[in-house]
């Protein structure tokens, strides 16, 4: 079996920020909250730069015609590849 790809590190060097929102982001959607899509938008520079073009623009179309567990669903897939936490820090 070929071994895991290591976890990439975000591209913004904003690993922190990144899943500082990614964890607001996600918990919005599991309560499919309409302020996620605000948050998004005002994180958009973060998110695109953090996330890589192609998973920025599949989260984009996920969240703007309100497919909340399609978006969720990849905000948990790139926290995992990145190496993030979803969950707060105590």
């Amino acid at each position: 079996l070929p071994a895991e790809p290591a976890a990439e590190k975000p591209a913004s060097g904003n690993g922190e920020r990144l899943g500082e929102v990614l964890g607001h982001l996600a918990s919005q959607l599991a309560e499919d909250a309409p302020e996620a899509q605000d948050l998004f938008e005002g994180e958009t520079a973060l998110l695109r730069s953090g996330l890589g073009d192609a998973a920025f623009k599949s989260l984009a179309a996920s969240i703007r015609q309100y497919d909340f567990p399609s978006a969720l669903a990849q905000v948990r897939k790139e926290a995992e590849r990145l190496g993030l936490s979803l969950t707060p820090p105590d």
